[in-house]
């Protein structure tokens, strides 16, 4: 029965695939649809204050039933301020676990799990699915550390929206071409 029903949402949402720079890679119009109720994808922070890591070592949870191929990092280095009046540095910050697309109704049932269990509302709620190429990019945290506290301002999702739209499919044949086309810094990760 579950599966029937994970069927059924996958037939009955329409997923974009990028495909060029004039689509949006997080699909507003259905699965994502929740947790991008509040973000405006207009607002696109400055990329030179971000960097990622890509580790491709990365095999996910131990008991997982299918396992990523790696995990990509996105963070901001630059602080600011948290927006909660008591001036604490934040920096954003958020990841994705990456599948080949044939993982794709795993991903899409583990996403919806993530959202159910997540104590966070949108558009602080994890379990974003980003379908590119042929691969699929999976956050896994059940409440992602992207929005600043006082204005709620996303500053993850309209980035790394703007970053994978820019990719050539055509020249993405494989996960390490894709990511050589992100036009981002490659830096350490520093693990809190």
């Amino acid at each position: 029965m579950k599966y029937l029903l994970l069927l059924g949402l996958l037939i009955s949402c329409k997923f974009n695939f990028v495909q060029n720079k004039d689509l949006f890679v997080y699909d507003t119009l259905s699965h994502n649809k929740y947790l991008c109720l509040k973000t405006d994808f207009s607002l696109i922070d400055n990329i030179g204050f971000w960097n990622y890591r890509y580790d491709p070592k990365y095999r996910g949870f131990k008991n997982a039933l299918v396992k990523p191929i790696g995990k990509i990092y996105f963070w901001r280095t630059d602080a600011l301020d948290d927006g909660t009046g008591y001036g604490r540095d934040w920096k954003p910050e958020i990841d994705y676990e990456i599948y080949y697309l044939k993982d794709s109704s795993y991903c899409f049932q583990e996403s919806l799990h993530t959202m159910l269990i997540s104590s966070c509302l949108a558009p602080d709620a994890g379990g974003d699915i980003l379908l590119i190429g042929n691969f699929i990019f999976f956050n896994h945290d059940v409440c992602v550390d992207c929005c600043r506290y006082s204005d709620k301002k996303d500053y993850c999702r309209p980035l790394i929206n703007d970053l994978f739209k820019k990719i050539d499919l055509n020249k993405a044949k494989t996960l390490n071409k894709l990511i050589d086309q992100l036009n981002i810094k490659e830096g350490e990760l520093k693990m809190k």
